[in-house]
């Protein structure tokens, strides 16, 4: 199902590497997944680190997990 999803999915590290990029991320987002696996999604993805990830970040250290978009 998360390969023939529609939505982009990218599951990062706790250090913000790309660990997972469906089909829809390639379609998406235009890189493949051999281009992005293992690289810092903070290079590509986004044009800065945001505070909204960087709390996203501290909850799952904190909490052990997240839930959002």
């Amino acid at each position: 199902l998360i390969d023939i999803t529609q939505d982009a999915i990218c599951v990062l590290s706790l250090e913000g590497r790309v660990e997972f990029w469906n089909p829809a991320a390639e379609k998406l987002y235009g890189w493949t997944r051999a281009e992005v696996m293992g690289r810092s999604a903070d290079d590509f993805l986004f044009g800065r680190v945001s505070t909204e990830l960087l709390k996203a970040r501290a909850e799952v250290l904190e909490r052990g997990s997240w839930s959002g978009e």
